[in-house]
């Protein structure tokens, strides 16, 4: 089995996807796993605050469905949708960035609570907002 985590553009979903079947379509051996058996491919669900272009669960469950109907992929998929209840107190890690966006140099993490507010944006994601240190005792 391979797992994947999914968390760029949505276009990379259907190479990755080709990509894990033509391995396990080929038989291949991989050192410590042996052949593929099936994909775990995980992303976040829609509600999340996210780039535009991104994939999220939700557009990936229609990509795959459509994917299966035509029988373009014939391996065992398991879809899985990273999600958190709306408007309860969460465990976060705060990352700052070299530089706002595309860096993955990492400048601090810190770690706190948050809330993901189901107040809709017009995107239809919800709003992550820092719940401060003294509130969330």
């Amino acid at each position: 089995m391979i797992a994947e985590g999914q968390f760029s553009n949505y276009p990379f979903f259907f190479n990755n996807v080709f990509r894990t079947h033509v391995f396990y379509k080929s038989g291949i051996e991989f050192p410590a796993i042996g052949a593929l058996k099936g994909a775990v491919i995980i992303t976040k669900a829609r509600l999340f605050p996210a780039s535009n272009s991104t994939l999220y669960y939700e557009q990936a469950l229609k990509q795959m469905n459509f994917l299966i109907k035509v029988g373009a992929i014939e391996m065992p998929v398991r879809l899985v949708g990273l999600t958190v209840e709306p408007d309860v107190a969460t465990d976060a890690v705060f990352t700052r960035y070299h530089a706002p966006r595309y860096s993955r140099t990492v400048i601090e993490r810190t770690t706190g609570r948050c809330l993901l507010k189901s107040v809709r944006q017009p995107s239809g994601r919800c709003r992550i907002e820092a719940i401060p240190e003294e509130e969330s005792d």
